[in-house]
């Protein structure tokens, strides 16, 4: 590319067009040279500013199980996403507030690995899915698919944050990389209105956009529920709850039990929400949502 030019110090590029190939050859050739070019410069990794109210993910461990004696030290080993194991058994002093009975692990054998993830005290209790993936956000097992919390508590003074507590199942043939990107989906603060659903709604109404009432009707036992059609991209965006109405205040604050049909890829699943108070106490019910959001842990240490 360049003859005769062994004794040069600087060259700079202006509007000539050059590739990352043809800089890298010249820094062989000439490997004192001081190049002065856009592509010379080194990459810098772009950070995403992380906001305030952002959930954060504390610690991870193996087979968690608070002791029954709260004065007992917690066993175990805890480290943070960077690998730091964590010696202030003070900092663990939430986990003694989550119990679940965790399968035993025999050599060999399937796995649990247990996040904590906290989040600020914004409204109600936040929704979560938490999903361990390659770091460049690849599967890295068909069996790691997106996993509920098993307890969700609130801690501190005034109950300042929640602490979600998330139990993951490694089957005996998933080999970990030494690190992961964990990706949380989180719901968190008030619940938005989207809709409302008469008593008299009929299959086929749409109560807010994405939605199709299936049924609004009454079991055997006075109980009364609404069942709806929810599209896959909207069932995906929003975490969903209906608000039972009546004229009394305590009415108001009936939230309905839902459970979630899952529909194969491309339909809609079908959300169901059951009451306690008959028809006949109702002046109708409040579709609900809050907008799901994802935040993602790079370079999470796995060991």
């Amino acid at each position: 590319m360049f003859y005769g030019l062994k004794r040069l110090k600087q060259v700079e590029f202006q509007h000539s067009p050059i590739s990352r190939e043809g800089l890298a050859g010249l820094r062989e050739a000439l490997p004192n040279l001081q190049i002065v070019h856009e592509l010379a410069k080194p990459k810098v990794p772009r950070r995403q500013p992380v906001a305030a109210n952002n959930p954060e993910l504390k610690f991870l461990s193996w087979q968690h199980q608070p002791p029954e004696d709260p004065q007992a030290p917690i066993e175990g080993i805890y480290w943070r996403p960077d690998g730091n194991i964590i010696e202030d058994p003070e900092l663990l002093t939430p986990l003694r507030l989550h119990r679940w009975p965790t399968p035993p692990s025999a050599p060999g054998g399937p796995r649990y690995l247990h996040l904590f993830v906290s989040h600020p005290r914004l409204g109600s209790p936040p929704y979560g899915q938490i999903q361990i993936l390659e770091v460049n956000g690849r599967t890295i097992d068909d069996t790691l698919r997106p996993t509920p919390p098993l307890s969700t508590i609130s801690f501190g003074v005034g109950a300042l944050s929640h602490w979600q507590y998330f139990q993951v199942y490694i089957a005996e043939r998933v080999k970990l990389p030494r690190k992961a990107l964990v990706r949380l989906k989180y719901t968190t603060g008030d619940w938005q209105r989207l809709g409302t659903i008469h008593l008299g709604s009929k299959p086929g109404d749409r109560p807010a956009a994405g939605t199709t009432i299936v049924s609004v009707g009454e079991a055997v036992d006075g109980a009364s529920h609404v069942s709806l059609y929810i599209d896959e991209p909207t069932s995906g965006k929003f975490e969903f709850r209906v608000l039972a109405m009546g004229p009394e205040e305590q009415q108001r604050r009936d939230w309905g039990q839902g459970t979630v049909a899952i529909a194969p890829p491309g339909l809609p699943n079908v959300f169901t929400f059951k009451f306690s108070q008959p028809l006949s106490a109702l002046d109708g019910f409040e579709l609900l949502g809050r907008e799901i959001q994802v935040t993602e842990f790079d370079g999470v240490v796995l060991r």
